[in-house]
């Protein structure tokens, strides 16, 4: 009954400390050094904690990815339907302006690649930037999601 009962608690735990790591990552005071630094104390063994370091930054990247391609989509068909002239399908794009729709076409993908190439970059600078050192007496009360304003 304990190795059933272990089994389903390392289950149960490899999900949510996936999640729990990605949380504490966004966490300007932790970043990835927290996890660096408190995974070969779980794990024990160097490998096997590089090994779950491996996993869970591949996962906050392929998740950022998915944010990404989500923001690249929504900009991209914000701009297909805003750029019409009469309000027409998208294939009449500029068209009365002298331009072609397949320049107009073009254009507009490489305004949505040019943004999405600056987001892209966010997660490798701020996983790079040196983690945010509190003052205690000033940020006891630091609120995460406020961070950016400071």
């Amino acid at each position: 009954m304990a190795k059933t009962l272990k089994v389903k608690f390392d289950k149960c735990w490899r999900k949510s400390n996936l999640l729990i790591s990605i949380a504490v990552i966004l966490d300007p005071r932790n970043k990835m050094k927290l996890i660096e630094f408190c995974f070969p104390s779980i794990y024990y063994l160097i490998d096997v904690a590089n090994k779950y370091i491996a996993i869970v930054r591949k996962n906050l990247y392929d998740l950022y990815e998915e944010y990404v391609t989500a923001h690249f989509l929504a900009t991209l068909e914000k701009t297909t339907q805003g750029d019409g002239t009469d309000g027409g399908s998208s294939s009449q794009l500029n068209v009365g302006k002298g331009r072609s729709s397949g320049r107009s076409m073009f254009d507009m993908f490489i305004r949505s690649m040019d943004s999405v190439e600056y987001v892209k970059s966010e997660l490798y600078v701020y996983l790079e930037e040196n983690v945010y050192i509190c003052d205690e007496t000033v940020d006891s009360q630091l609120d995460v999601l406020d961070f950016g304003g400071r």
